[in-house]
């Protein structure tokens, strides 16, 4: 009598396993939420890489106004040194000319 009954509640407990159903069914949202971490992980890894690229390009866009303000300092400073030696030319010319305009007038006299 009590073989049957044994025999009875493996043959009840095989067929009928709860603890298993809900373990898998855990199993299973437990996969859906790693999948979803790693998901999320992938998205921050794209995101954060598109951040290292935009930063990259920030960088060689800075490097690229250093470098036009650089040129444009020595052009300005080239326009400055012409305007010198313009300054320097024009002074000597109102030299050369007062000079030549007292020659005149004192050979006038």
């Amino acid at each position: 009598g009590n073989d049957q009954k044994d025999a009875e509640n493996v043959k009840y407990r095989s067929e009928n396993k709860p603890e298993d159903t809900q373990n898998v069914q855990s199993n299973g949202f437990l996969g859906h939420f790693l999948s979803y971490i790693d998901y999320s992980e992938c998205l921050l890894g794209h995101f954060l890489s598109y951040i290292d690229y935009s930063e990259c390009l920030l960088g060689h866009f800075l490097s690229y106004i250093d470098y036009s303000e650089c040129l444009l300092g020595h052009f300005v400073s080239y326009i400055d040194y012409s305007e010198c030696l313009l300054g320097h030319f024009v002074s000597y010319s109102t030299y050369l000319v007062t000079v030549c305009s007292f020659c005149i007038f004192f050979r006038t006299l």
